[in-house]
């Protein structure tokens, strides 16, 4: 049986890379399950740690609302109000991604 095409190609390559369904990778398949396993982990550490951020951000915006005597709802309405001129309140509720008729 002759050897397959790719043969000089895994010489060439040397002990590091090995050939896998016709892609080259750098690590043995069981190194590079545990480098994905390791990836998806760390993937849903920095998920997790933005959601916390995120509602500590949320909490901050609320809390700051409420010392000047606003809802967070409020609030959010007055950053999206242009300095220089006026808005109509269909337009605002457009922006802010809410029902005009609330």
């Amino acid at each position: 049986m002759p050897p397959c095409p790719e043969a000089h190609y895994l010489r060439a390559l040397g002990s590091r890379q090995v050939l896998v369904n016709n892609h080259y990778a750098s690590k043995p398949m069981a190194d590079r399950k545990k480098s994905g396993q390791e990836h998806l982990r760390l993937e849903g550490q920095v998920v997790g740690l933005w959601f916390q951020m995120q509602a500590r951000l949320e909490a901050h915006f609320t809390e700051l609302a409420t010392q000047h005597g606003l809802s967070a709802v409020q609030a959010k309405v007055l950053l999206q109000l242009p300095a220089d001129g006026a808005m109509t309140m269909r337009a605002l509720a457009a922006q802010l991604q809410y029902d005009a008729s609330n």
